[in-house]
């Protein structure tokens, strides 16, 4: 019961510090009476690894090591599916 009452009073505990935001410059006035936000997201300049390889850079590698571990073809169609 203790055990129950600990994680409860930590569940507790996450969920109020977790609702708190600081703002650090600006405000959120321009969402005041918005039902709904469209928001986009651009990947295009996106690097992977130390090398700050672009995304065909990187299905290349990932291509070449699931090949090199002796894996099928089909092996790497479901890494690129997924």
């Amino acid at each position: 019961m203790k055990k129950l009452a600990l994680a409860f009073l930590v569940f507790l505990t996450g969920m109020a510090y977790a609702q708190k935001m600081k703002v650090i410059s600006g405000n959120f006035d321009f969402l005041k009476g918005q039902t709904a936000l469209n928001l986009k997201m651009d990947y295009s300049h996106m690097t992977f690894y130390k090398e700050n390889m672009d995304e065909a850079a990187y299905i290349a590698k990932q291509e070449s090591d699931i090949r090199k571990a002796g894996k099928s073809p089909d092996e790497f169609e479901k890494w690129k599916k997924d």
